[in-house]
């Protein structure tokens, strides 16, 4: 949810009566931190992010939520979620084949066609192999020297093996855990927690989300960043 957010509010320059972001947490809905709304509420682009609290629950919940959001007025119903999880590591292991990660996306979308009639106005986006792997590709453009000027990509590749000159979609099985390591070594925190993530993804700006979108190093996020913003 945050970093949607965040991709959102910085597209729009932050306008207020431009646009008009919502933030609803479909879980724990009052302990579960999340960004404040965002904008005035005749603001001509709408957005509403539900945070479902599971990656496996997403499906179900476009299912579930696809009449009243379509009734209120949403011209575009967009699900993401990661491809890692129980699920995926049940059928494929530990797999980073860009054929079963594909055959793991594309068995699932299928299958909201038998419960949405219409669902050509319903998308269902994957994070390759989860949205740790955009921050990663986003954050070593300028955020991780930000974070500590020793994150350099030579210090990443020297002490954790990580070449972000490779396709990181598929060379990182669990991105969250890289993520966390390449933090650590620099005594920071990344746990998912809300304060690790806010501390990370509220330093991104417009043009860190639009190069990586240019850059086409990642499939998964180009693919929803255009979704979104329709280019």
């Amino acid at each position: 949810m945050t970093f949607v957010y965040q991709m959102l509010l910085t597209h729009f320059d932050s306008d207020w009566m431009q646009v008009r972001i919502n933030c609803v947490n479909l879980k724990n809905a009052d302990t579960t931190p999340k960004p404040d709304d965002y904008g005035a509420d005749d603001a001509p682009n709408q957005f509403l992010l539900r945070n479902v609290g599971n990656d496996e629950s997403v499906s179900s919940m476009l299912i579930e939520g696809y009449d009243s959001l379509k009734n209120a007025g949403y011209e575009q119903i967009v699900g993401l979620r990661d491809v890692y999880g129980e699920n995926y590591k049940s059928i494929y292991n530990r797999s980073l084949e860009p054929a079963h990660v594909e055959q793991f996306c594309s068995d699932i979308r299928e299958s909201l066609s038998d419960f949405i009639a219409d669902v050509e106005n319903v998308q269902l986006h994957f994070a390759v192999m989860e949205v740790e792997c955009w921050l990663l590709e986003i954050m070593k453009r300028n955020v991780m020297l930000q974070l500590d000027s020793r994150l350099t990509t030579k210090w990443v590749k020297e002490r954790l093996k990580i070449d972000f000159s490779h396709n990181l979609e598929y060379s990182l099985f669990h991105p969250a855990v890289k993520l966390s390591e390449i933090l650590s070594s620099v005594g920071i925190s990344y746990s998912k927690h809300w304060d690790d993530i806010k501390n990370i993804v509220f330093k991104l700006e417009k043009e860190d989300f639009a190069e990586l979108y240019e850059s086409g190093r990642s499939k998964s996020f180009s693919a929803f960043y255009k979704a979104i913003f329709d280019v």
